[in-house]
């Protein structure tokens, strides 16, 4: 007979129940790196065959998942590894919650909360994966220089040049040695990742993101081959082939924060044109615009062209909604109280605009999906419908909307 006491239950690496334990127990092997939490009432016994050499333990709770665009991936990450390294004790339901809101500062310090995007050559070629990886369309690694800001590390970014796996490795294996996790890009998968722990043979441990939300072409295969575990983890030993750069966090930066070393660079953000395929900001509106009045194309297109037009008017640059959505309320609700330094006067009137309209454009997103189909759900009894010209005036004034709502807090941040 099990005693009362031992309510933890136990799964191994393959899911399989194993017999119940003390809570005491369930800590101590988690705490030693053998376990990990699954959920408050349940541990996972490792594979210890696999398991890396030194690792950090909790950085990403068991329990989360982004349940977010891809955009939102860089934020993520970000506060999984700032939670870590403020020491949270918190439980995991508070964890997930004080992660929601650090990704809504980190979204909006990064600018990628006031990007938009239209990739004309997925319209075009449909063999072509979506530009939906908010570090490609960006014109710099501006984006981390400002979240680091924000969130007060001084780091190191180190790119893969080709030649330097021993000077990458040794760096992610001296911070992992002093507690810090670091960030990498496309370590697996096709974004950001944490490094959380390495082995001595040079094999990478850490967190890929659980993703909600992909488009078509984005889904993530995740093949043991390619080095994914179950449960959001992965160890790979053939990481230099494929990643990107690294992010390593050196120190703590104590610099004062001020709402006028973000507001020109949120500006600049929402002023960026793109390239000749991929168009930023206002000429992405516009291009969405004349895509809903192009009456020959949606007239004449083949099934194909026409299904990836719908899909990309109801994809909305990918991310639309929800970027702007937390980003008014982190500016809204959290952002002045990170900031030391005296805020400028026309803080506050920018303020109510990005609550007001992108709250707003958020609503009018929801339009859209609600207009073109049935709600967030793909049917594509709801495409050859777009050939109408009244069905796509509905949703040509809706975009007109979201595009003056970016209008409006363009011309507050100009006057900032």
């Amino acid at each position: 007979m099990i005693s009362n006491d031992r309510y933890i239950q136990v799964i191994d690496a393959r899911g399989e129940a194993q017999t119940p334990t003390y809570l005491r127990r369930a800590k101590g092997l988690v705490k030693n790196g053998r376990a990990e939490w699954v959920n408050e009432t349940t541990i996972r016994i490792f594979d210890l065959s696999i398991m890396p050499d030194k690792r950090i333990d909790g950085i990403v709770p068991a329990s989360f998942s982004l349940e977010q665009p891809i955009p939102m991936v860089f934020p993520a990450m970000c506060a999984c590894v700032d939670m870590q390294l403020k020491g949270s004790k918190a439980n995991d339901e508070t964890k997930r919650k004080n992660l929601t809101n650090t990704m809504s500062l980190c979204l909006t310090a990064s600018g990628i909360g006031f990007l938009h995007a239209f990739d004309c050559a997925w319209l075009s070629d449909p063999a072509k994966p979506y530009a939906a990886v908010f570090s490609d369309i960006l014109p710099s690694d501006d984006y981390i220089r400002y979240t680091m800001l924000f969130l007060g590390y001084n780091y190191r970014v180190i790119r893969n040049d080709g030649g330097n796996q021993d000077e990458m490795f040794s760096c992610i294996r001296e911070a992992i040695d002093s507690g810090m996790p670091a960030l990498a890009e496309r370590a697996v998968g096709q974004y950001w990742n944490i490094i959380a722990g390495y082995k001595d043979t040079g094999a990478l441990f850490g967190y890929y993101p659980r993703l909600a939300w992909l488009p078509a072409g984005q889904t993530i295969s995740e093949n043991t081959a390619d080095g994914f575990l179950e449960n959001g983890m992965f160890i790979k030993e053939d990481w230099y082939s494929c990643i990107e750069q690294i992010v390593v966090i050196e120190s703590k930066n104590r610099q004062a924060l001020s709402a006028g070393d973000f507001l020109p660079y949120w500006r600049s953000i929402m002023e960026l044109r793109g390239g000749a395929s991929l168009l930023c900001g206002f000429l992405a509106h516009d291009a969405m615009l004349s895509l809903l009045r192009d009456d020959a194309f949606w007239q004449n297109a083949d099934f194909l062209h026409l299904e990836r037009a719908y899909q990309m008017v109801r994809a909305m640059g990918c991310g639309l909604p929800e970027c702007r959505a937390y980003t008014a309320g982190a500016i809204a609700h959290h952002f002045a109280k990170h900031c030391k330094a005296e805020l400028p006067e026309g803080f506050w009137p920018f303020r109510r605009a990005v609550d007001q309209y992108f709250h707003d454009t958020h609503r009018q997103c929801w339009k859209v999906w609600r207009t073109s189909g049935d709600g967030l759900e793909y049917k594509e009894e709801f495409v050859a419908p777009f050939r109408d010209p009244g069905v796509r005036n509905q949703v040509l004034k809706l975009y007109e909307i979201i595009r003056q709502n970016d209008l409006h807090v363009y011309d507050a941040l100009k006057n900032c």
